[in-house]
């Protein structure tokens, strides 16, 4: 084989071999996903009147002699209830109110901490709420054990 083609192997080598190196990046990426590890709720009964609406700073105020905690570590129940949370934010509906009962930390393994706050008919994320589905009105209500 002449030098040129030598040359020319080893350059398709290196070229296959980039690609190669770049495909297992993305494979490394995909396996470093950030997940949620745990949930920590804590809520009044959904049902609870109060007679006004309740933000979620005034929640703990309003609520701290009665309120209950739960802490979810069960990936079948963080896997539900993200699902709820992510069709949420992903279908956009956008509301004025929110009457909170419910505020959770979802606890992500990079160790960041998401805060939500949750009414009967809304959720409140960074200052923007959002109308939740039904289906996820019934998940809260049987999380919550109003049911």
């Amino acid at each position: 084989m002449s030098k040129r083609g030598i040359i020319s192997v080893y350059f398709l080598l290196s070229i296959l071999l980039s690609f190669t190196n770049c495909t297992n990046k993305k494979t490394v990426k995909s396996k470093n996903k950030i997940a949620v590890t745990k949930i920590k709720v804590s809520y009044e009964d959904m049902y609870t009147t109060t007679p006004y609406g309740l933000t979620c700073s005034l929640f703990d105020n309003v609520f701290k002699k009665v309120i209950k905690h739960k802490t979810i570590l069960n990936l079948d129940e963080i896997t539900k209830f993200k699902y709820f949370f992510d069709q949420t934010l992903k279908n956009n509906i956008r509301i004025k109110n929110i009457d909170v009962r419910i505020k959770i930390k979802m606890y992500y393994s990079n160790k960041t901490i998401q805060r939500i706050c949750l009414g009967l008919h809304s959720l409140e994320i960074n200052g923007i709420r959002y109308s939740i589905s039904k289906e996820f009105i019934e998940y809260l209500l049987k999380l919550t054990k109003t049911v």
